[in-house]
């Protein structure tokens, strides 16, 4: 869905209709045929997919609600950089 800014005409569009996608940089407003984002599946990756999938199931398997809510209050506070 694209996000549609009206003024004297179309003043900003940003996302993607059908095969379209619309954009905005420092020099003004472009659209781009949409592309098919890459899945290299590297070694790399299929490894990092995997250590998510465990600590995910450890997260479920071995943590109380309760230890999860204390987790999710923590991870409110902690300011990301």
């Amino acid at each position: 869905m694209a996000l549609i800014k009206y003024g004297g005409g179309i003043i900003q569009m940003s996302g993607s209709v059908a095969g379209s996608t619309h954009a905005r940089n420092r020099f003004g407003n472009y659209m781009r045929a949409r592309t098919k984002p890459v899945n290299p599946n590297s070694a790399r990756q299929v490894t990092a997919r995997a250590v998510i999938g465990f600590l995910t199931a450890r997260w479920h398997e071995n943590l109380t609600d309760e230890q999860r809510n204390l987790w999710r209050v923590y991870a409110d506070a902690v300011a990301m950089k």
